[in-house]
């Protein structure tokens, strides 16, 4: 019985082993930048679907989103690129519109 028991475990932990390696893998497969790994344009986020959400926080952790190229129409998945939004200088009727007059 002992003997079925380390056997098991030994059958487990291999077995995790190789899904958390090939989920690893797998992972660094997708692209990590914003662009699209056909035409190397600017691809948008897409909404994800509730099963695709569950999928991405099941296997990925959430590390993954759905994206969309405008140029040639690819849809995948991308790992998640922490964004951040640029700078742009004030807009000159922005800038007066806050003047007393």
């Amino acid at each position: 019985m002992r003997a079925l028991l380390v056997h098991s475990l030994f059958v487990i932990a291999v077995l995790g082993t190789k899904v958390i390696l090939a989920l690893w893998i797998i992972y660094y497969l997708f692209p990590g930048d914003r662009c699209c790994p056909r035409c190397d344009a600017e691809t948008l986020p897409l909404q994800m679907t509730r099963s695709q959400r569950l999928w991405g926080a099941l296997l990925f952790l959430g590390k993954v989103r759905s994206r969309w190229c405008p140029e040639c129409c690819w849809e995948g998945f991308s790992r998640r690129v922490p964004g951040t939004l640029p700078v742009l200088p004030p807009s000159p009727v922005e800038h007066h519109a806050g003047r007393p007059r």
